[in-house]
């Protein structure tokens, strides 16, 4: 049977075939080649419940350990942290080189101004301007046609302040 890993708690794998949710576990053979089954992996499962074959993967991030993305939601806030296109850039270089669709989302749009709201106008204009859709908070009913039939990886550039 072939199915995605979704879940992987303490070496126990949840692998979705055709929406009937596997528990299972990894053969001993992965960690004698140095592979290591990650979130998104196709696999192959026995009867039994062991995963006994990884498909190639199309792409890998290491921060979070995923595989086979389609597209990443990129979430940014404006304000409270404020909004840092440094941050956003390099997550977006990360997500690009690694053959994934980004998405941005900016958050806390109803937090704005009208004044401030049209301070990033530009910045919105600019992304999708490039091919990256840039949609606000206001807006998440866009998300259903953007990332439908996708895998999709949800990730955060929030700066924790001390």
């Amino acid at each position: 049977m072939t199915g995605r890993i979704i879940r992987i708690i303490s070496n126990l794998y949840t692998v979705d075939v055709n929406g009937i949710l596997h528990e299972c576990r990894a053969r001993g053979k992965f960690k004698n080649d140095g592979l290591t089954p990650l979130v998104g992996d196709i696999v192959d499962i026995t009867y039994e419940d062991y995963i006994i074959n990884i498909h190639e993967r199309k792409n890998e991030l290491t921060r979070p350990n995923v595989a086979n993305i389609d597209k990443c939601i990129i979430v940014s806030s404006l304000t409270r942290p404020d909004f840092s296109a440094f941050l956003l850039d390099k997550m977006l270089i990360n997500v690009i080189l690694n053959d994934i669709k980004p998405i941005i989302v900016l958050t806390k749009a109803d937090l704005l101004t009208n004044e401030e709201k049209l301070q990033f106008k530009p910045i919105i204009d600019y992304y999708n301007s490039i091919g990256i859709p840039t949609i606000l908070n206001t807006e998440v009913e866009k998300l259903d046609e953007l990332i439908a039939s996708s895998t999709v990886l949800i990730s955060s550039n929030i700066i924790l302040y001390p």
